[in-house]
Protein backbone atom coordinates (compact mmCIF):
# COMPACT_ATOMS: atom_id res chain seq x y z
CA UNK A 1 0.00 0.00 0.00
CA UNK A 2 1.46 3.11 -0.96
CA UNK A 3 0.28 4.75 2.76
CA UNK A 4 3.73 2.37 3.95
CA UNK A 5 5.92 3.87 1.70
CA UNK A 6 4.51 7.65 1.35
CA UNK A 7 5.31 8.21 5.45
CA UNK A 8 8.31 5.84 5.74
CA UNK A 9 10.19 5.53 2.30
CA UNK A 10 11.66 2.76 0.93
CA UNK A 11 13.12 1.62 4.25
CA UNK A 12 9.72 1.15 5.77
CA UNK A 13 8.74 -0.87 2.68
CA UNK A 14 11.93 -2.99 2.62
CA UNK A 15 11.63 -3.38 6.72
CA UNK A 16 8.07 -5.30 6.14
CA UNK A 17 9.19 -7.05 3.34
CA UNK A 18 11.91 -8.68 5.32
CA UNK A 19 9.45 -9.52 8.24
CA UNK A 20 7.16 -11.39 5.57
CA UNK A 21 10.34 -13.02 4.21
CA UNK A 22 11.53 -14.20 7.77
CA UNK A 23 8.04 -15.03 8.89
CA UNK A 24 7.60 -17.05 5.41
CA UNK A 25 11.26 -19.11 5.96
CA UNK A 26 13.35 -20.39 8.99
CA UNK A 27 13.86 -17.19 10.33
CA UNK A 28 16.15 -14.70 10.66
CA UNK A 29 17.63 -13.14 7.34
CA UNK A 30 21.46 -13.26 7.09
CA UNK A 31 23.69 -10.35 5.00
CA UNK A 32 23.03 -11.93 1.92
CA UNK A 33 19.87 -12.18 2.23
CA UNK A 34 19.07 -8.59 3.24
CA UNK A 35 21.34 -7.92 0.05
CA UNK A 36 19.02 -9.75 -2.44
CA UNK A 37 16.36 -8.31 -1.19
CA UNK A 38 17.14 -4.86 -1.52
CA UNK A 39 18.56 -5.31 -4.54
CA UNK A 40 15.23 -7.32 -6.02
CA UNK A 41 13.39 -4.54 -3.99
CA UNK A 42 15.55 -1.86 -6.47
CA UNK A 43 14.73 -3.55 -9.72
CA UNK A 44 11.40 -3.78 -8.90
CA UNK A 45 10.98 -0.13 -8.01
CA UNK A 46 12.98 1.31 -11.14
CA UNK A 47 10.32 -1.42 -13.50
CA UNK A 48 7.64 0.65 -11.46
CA UNK A 49 8.40 4.14 -11.14
CA UNK A 50 5.64 5.53 -13.78
CA UNK A 51 3.31 2.93 -13.75
CA UNK A 52 1.19 0.82 -10.92
CA UNK A 53 2.15 -0.01 -7.38
CA UNK A 54 4.40 -3.20 -7.69
CA UNK A 55 3.41 -6.03 -5.56
CA UNK A 56 4.73 -9.34 -4.82
CA UNK A 57 4.43 -11.62 -7.65
CA UNK A 58 6.33 -8.31 -8.93
CA UNK A 59 9.55 -8.47 -6.50
CA UNK A 60 9.66 -12.49 -6.94
CA UNK A 61 9.84 -11.73 -10.62
CA UNK A 62 12.83 -9.08 -10.02
CA UNK A 63 14.96 -11.94 -7.19
CA UNK A 64 16.01 -13.56 -10.60
CA UNK A 65 18.21 -10.82 -11.89
CA UNK A 66 19.77 -10.28 -8.73
CA UNK A 67 22.61 -11.71 -9.54
CA UNK A 68 23.23 -10.14 -12.84
CA UNK A 69 22.35 -6.49 -11.67
CA UNK A 70 24.81 -3.84 -12.31
CA UNK A 71 25.96 -3.72 -8.88
CA UNK A 72 27.34 -7.01 -9.25
CA UNK A 73 28.75 -7.02 -12.27
CA UNK A 74 33.29 -6.87 -10.95
CA UNK A 75 32.34 -9.64 -8.33
CA UNK A 76 34.32 -12.90 -8.86
CA UNK A 77 31.98 -15.86 -10.03
CA UNK A 78 32.47 -17.58 -6.65
CA UNK A 79 30.83 -14.22 -4.98
CA UNK A 80 27.93 -14.02 -7.16
CA UNK A 81 27.23 -17.56 -6.35
CA UNK A 82 27.26 -16.42 -2.39
CA UNK A 83 24.29 -13.70 -3.48
CA UNK A 84 22.51 -16.29 -6.19
CA UNK A 85 21.32 -18.55 -3.80
CA UNK A 86 20.08 -16.08 -1.33
CA UNK A 87 18.18 -14.90 -3.92
CA UNK A 88 16.65 -17.67 -4.88
CA UNK A 89 15.73 -18.58 -0.62
CA UNK A 90 13.80 -15.23 -0.93
CA UNK A 91 12.05 -15.99 -4.15
CA UNK A 92 10.96 -19.31 -2.41
CA UNK A 93 9.81 -17.64 0.67
CA UNK A 94 7.76 -15.21 -1.29
CA UNK A 95 6.05 -17.76 -3.41
CA UNK A 96 5.42 -19.49 -0.42
CA UNK A 97 3.38 -17.01 0.90
CA UNK A 98 1.23 -16.37 -2.33
CA UNK A 99 0.50 -19.84 -2.44
CA UNK A 100 -2.03 -22.18 -0.58
CA UNK A 101 -4.20 -20.31 2.13
CA UNK A 102 -2.77 -16.88 1.80
CA UNK A 103 -3.36 -17.16 -1.84
CA UNK A 104 -4.91 -13.66 -2.86
CA UNK A 105 -3.91 -12.12 0.57
CA UNK A 106 -0.43 -10.32 -0.38
CA UNK A 107 -0.72 -11.04 -4.27
CA UNK A 108 -2.60 -7.94 -5.74
CA UNK A 109 -2.91 -4.32 -4.96
CA UNK A 110 -5.36 -3.01 -1.88
CA UNK A 111 -9.10 -3.38 -3.50
CA UNK A 112 -10.68 -0.33 -4.62
CA UNK A 113 -13.14 -0.73 -2.11
CA UNK A 114 -11.50 -0.97 0.70
CA UNK A 115 -10.95 2.53 2.32
CA UNK A 116 -8.60 2.88 4.62
CA UNK A 117 -8.80 6.13 6.60
CA UNK A 118 -6.40 7.54 9.47
CA UNK A 119 -9.63 8.36 12.07
CA UNK A 120 -10.83 4.61 12.60
CA UNK A 121 -9.40 1.60 10.32
CA UNK A 122 -10.39 -2.18 11.57
CA UNK A 123 -8.14 -5.09 10.95
CA UNK A 124 -10.30 -8.47 10.86
CA UNK A 125 -8.20 -11.02 10.93
CA UNK A 126 -10.72 -13.93 12.50
CA UNK A 127 -11.22 -15.78 8.60
CA UNK A 128 -7.64 -16.20 8.83
CA UNK A 129 -5.47 -19.98 9.18
CA UNK A 130 -4.95 -20.90 12.85
CA UNK A 131 -1.61 -22.28 11.86
CA UNK A 132 0.73 -20.42 10.00
CA UNK A 133 2.07 -17.28 9.67
CA UNK A 134 -0.77 -15.36 8.29
CA UNK A 135 -2.05 -13.84 11.47
CA UNK A 136 1.64 -12.57 11.82
CA UNK A 137 2.01 -11.14 8.06
CA UNK A 138 -1.26 -9.50 8.82
CA UNK A 139 -0.11 -7.91 12.09
CA UNK A 140 3.26 -6.93 10.33
CA UNK A 141 1.29 -5.20 7.55
CA UNK A 142 -1.10 -3.44 9.63
CA UNK A 143 1.38 -2.27 11.53
CA UNK A 144 3.53 -0.90 9.01
CA UNK A 145 0.61 0.97 7.76
CA UNK A 146 -0.39 2.45 10.62
CA UNK A 147 2.84 4.28 11.23
CA UNK A 148 2.47 5.48 7.73
CA UNK A 149 -0.74 6.83 8.48
CA UNK A 150 0.51 8.21 11.50
CA UNK A 151 3.58 10.05 10.03
CA UNK A 152 1.33 10.91 7.30
CA UNK A 153 -1.81 12.33 9.54
CA UNK A 154 0.31 13.43 12.41
CA UNK A 155 -0.86 16.73 14.29
CA UNK A 156 0.38 18.34 17.19
CA UNK A 157 -2.18 17.38 20.00
CA UNK A 158 -3.39 14.13 18.11
CA UNK A 159 -4.48 11.09 19.60
CA UNK A 160 -3.79 6.96 18.39
CA UNK A 161 -5.58 4.56 20.26
CA UNK A 162 -4.37 1.22 19.28
CA UNK A 163 -6.83 -1.66 20.06
CA UNK A 164 -5.92 -5.18 19.71
CA UNK A 165 -8.67 -7.54 20.43
CA UNK A 166 -6.40 -10.85 19.60
CA UNK A 167 -3.36 -9.03 21.38
CA UNK A 168 -1.64 -12.89 22.59
CA UNK A 169 -1.53 -13.46 18.94
CA UNK A 170 0.97 -10.41 18.31
CA UNK A 171 3.04 -11.55 20.95
CA UNK A 172 3.24 -15.27 20.17
CA UNK A 173 5.30 -15.44 17.02
CA UNK A 174 4.44 -17.12 13.65
CA UNK A 175 5.33 -20.59 15.07
CA UNK A 176 2.98 -20.51 17.65
CA UNK A 177 -0.08 -18.49 16.63
CA UNK A 178 -3.58 -20.42 16.95
CA UNK A 179 -1.99 -22.58 19.45
CA UNK A 180 -4.56 -23.10 22.19
CA UNK A 181 -1.47 -23.35 24.58
CA UNK A 182 -0.11 -19.85 23.95
CA UNK A 183 -2.19 -17.34 26.50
Amino acid sequence: DGIIRAAGGGAAQRQLLSAFAELAGSGELSEWHHMALAEAYGLTMRDFEDGRTPVLPDLVQRFTGVVNAERFEKFRPATLDLIEEPAISMMLRFERLLADELQGMFDRETSKHVTLRPKLTTFDISALPDGGPGTALVMAEANAWLMGMLGRHRRPGMRTNLVVEEGWAMSSGPGVIGDPKVG
